[in-house]
């Protein structure tokens, strides 16, 4: 992983943002930095090593591109597409993702633990040992997505289609479930309650 350096304002302690000594909170022009990253962001094929947390981006079209070893944490993403791309590495942990598109991408190892996701489109993925744990996801598709030992643990899903995805070793356990789709989806293989310990 890469080097963060933190933030030069006094007593702050939190990590600098891409090309900047100072993390967001003390930008002088947070919307003009975020213009700037998100202009940087679309001419970029690849996208590796960046730390934009609390970044607010919308209508931005990030679709195939590669994105690896990057923190956008906190960040508020709307009408954002990533859809084909190949992510890997990549922590949205406590983001706020609405009207945002992943259709057709790879993700490995992708953190969405405790975000707020509405109305996004994750169909025709691979979402490969993801975190999910904590999310308050709503109106969003999973459809034809291969979810393998990805987790949901904790997490409360309402009106959310995983129909026809492979469900394997994906856990369930404690999260809130509301009219969500399972048609032709493997639940056997999943978990969905904490199994009694024996002692």
């Amino acid at each position: 992983m890469f080097s963060l350096p933190i933030c030069s304002a006094a007593d702050c302690g939190r990590w600098a943002i891409r090309d900047r000594d100072v993390c967001r909170d003390h930008l002088d022009d947070p919307g003009g930095y975020d213009r700037e990253i998100a202009r940087q962001l679309a001419d970029s094929e690849t996208i590796t090593d960046l730390n934009i947390t609390s970044a607010e981006l919308q209508d931005l079209d990030l679709s195939g591109k590669i994105i690896e070893r990057c923190i956008l944490s906190h960040v508020n993403l709307r009408g954002v597409s990533l859809a084909n791309s190949r992510i890997r590495l990549v922590f949205f942990d406590f983001s706020v993702l609405t009207d945002c598109s992943f259709k057709g991408a790879k993700l490995h190892s992708v953190v969405f633990a405790g975000s707020q996701i509405d109305g996004c489109d994750f169909s025709g993925s691979d979402l490969l040992r993801c975190n999910f744990c904590g999310a308050q996801c709503q109106e969003t598709l999973f459809d034809e997505s291969d979810l393998y030992a990805s987790r949901f643990i904790a997490a409360r899903l309402s009106r959310v289609g995983f129909k026809d995805c492979n469900l394997k070793q994906v856990r369930f356990e404690h999260a809130q479930i509301s009219e969500a789709d399972f048609r032709y989806s493997n639940t056997e293989d999943a978990f969905f309650e904490k199994k009694a310990q024996t002692l």
